[in-house]
């Protein structure tokens, strides 16, 4: 065989070599893709029962005090401040 036969076989087993070691990183790289949407689709799906129970847990506290609704719409129109809010609760606690 010639050298330059061999050096053409070498050169394509190399090439060879590197197109199966880019389609292992590609396979790879999908297979943590797949599982980091798994992940994420989890995150979401947890975060929109909180908040669920959040918008559950606001709604009963709201027909039970009609002046935490007012509260809570000052603060999620962010018109008060939540510290001033807090701060100003903390205040009416201790002098209970």
């Amino acid at each position: 065989m010639s050298k330059k036969k061999r050096k053409n076989e070498e050169d394509g087993t190399a090439r060879n070599q590197e197109i199966r070691t880019i389609i292992n990183n590609d396979n790879n790289t999908e297979a943590a893709v797949k599982e980091e949407i798994k992940s994420l689709n989890e995150k979401i799906e947890l975060l929109s029962e909180l908040l669920a129970e959040k918008d559950r847990l606001v709604h009963q506290l709201s027909n039970e005090n009609p002046r935490f609704q007012e509260h809570y719409n000052l603060l999620a129109t962010k018109v008060v401040e939540k510290d001033t809010v807090i701060s100003t609760l903390e205040r009416l606690n201790t002098r209970m």
